[in-house]
């Protein structure tokens, strides 16, 4: 939701164990780093100077959503679609 006079963006997600969710979409919770550029952009993110392959598959189940940096890419990935 997008308040203009504010210019304010409300972006709620749910970290779900298998799939990430916003108001508008739904993908699975899988991040794999590539090794270079990707030859299909399709759900390919660049961030620190490196690309991941993101909302593809399911990350193995953790004791905590904060262990690596997996979740804060989701996180990432869930914002930007929402902006889009």
């Amino acid at each position: 939701m997008y308040l203009e006079e504010q210019k304010l963006l409300l972006c709620g997600i749910d970290h779900g164990f298998s799939t990430m969710k916003t108001a508008h979409f739904v993908f699975g919770n899988g991040v794999k780093e590539l090794g270079g550029e990707a030859s299909l952009l399709t759900n390919t993110m660049f961030f620190n100077e490196r690309y991941f392959k993101v909302g593809e598959g399911r990350l193995p189940l953790k004791d905590t959503k904060v262990e690596d940096g997996d979740y804060f890419l989701l996180t990432l990935a869930a914002i930007t679609r929402e902006m889009d």
